[in-house]
């Protein structure tokens, strides 16, 4: 039994190079584009409106939107997603104090809308939803709904 070695010449070794580098820069490019858009990340939170005179105001839900990518982006709304089959509340009227709409949410930028947490109690509860079931949401110029990973705190 013979075994034998071929030795690749110098031009198929170069073809293997120039595929491989290709490839790695095809990567690159991708993964640098995707950075180079907007990311919008969205979180909720119960929130309070301490006053001067030392008075504090009911329980509100605060959503905040920060965009961590590298591009702007504006935000033409905010809300709260009932669920997958009972639709959602768009809060129309937010709080004087809210980031007005729409707003242009620049690279590092962050918006911060508040809404009383009653009406959204009271929604939730004639549908039979609770806390876990609503999602809190921002929607983008682009038509995109970008949602918070959790559920709102409904106490």
């Amino acid at each position: 039994m013979t075994i034998t070695l071929d030795i690749p010449d110098l031009s198929t070794i170069a073809a293997w190079i120039g595929a491989l580098t290709g490839v790695a820069a095809l990567l690159w490019q991708g993964f640098v584009w995707r950075r180079s858009a907007h990311r919008v990340r969205v979180k909720r939170s119960r929130s309070w409106v301490a006053f001067g005179s030392g008075g504090v105001s009911e329980e509100l839900l605060s959503v905040q939107a920060h965009n961590i990518g590298a591009s702007a982006v504006t935000v033409t709304g905010w809300g709260v997603s009932l669920g997958r089959r009972a639709g959602g509340l768009t809060v129309l009227h937010p709080l004087p104090f809210s980031t007005q709409l729409p707003h242009r949410l620049e690279a590092g930028a962050e918006a911060t809308f508040y809404a009383d947490s009653d009406g959204i109690k009271v929604s939730a509860s004639e549908r039979g939803k609770g806390g876990r079931d609503l999602r809190a949401f921002v929607m983008l110029a682009t038509g995109e709904k970008v949602y918070a990973k959790r559920g709102i705190p409904l106490s």
